[in-house]
C-alpha cells in the first residue's frame, strides 16, 4: 500500500511539472 501512495504522488508531482511546463509554454505565445 505503502508503494501505491508513493506512486499517487510520483505521479501528482510530474503532472504538476507537467501543467506548469504547457503554462510557460501558453504564457510565452500569448
Amino acid at each position: 500500500m505503502s508503494n501505491n501512495e508513493g506512486k499517487d504522488t510520483n505521479d501528482s508531482q510530474r503532472s504538476l511539472s507537467l501543467h506548469h511546463y504547457f503554462s510557460q509554454l501558453l504564457s510565452t505565445y500569448v
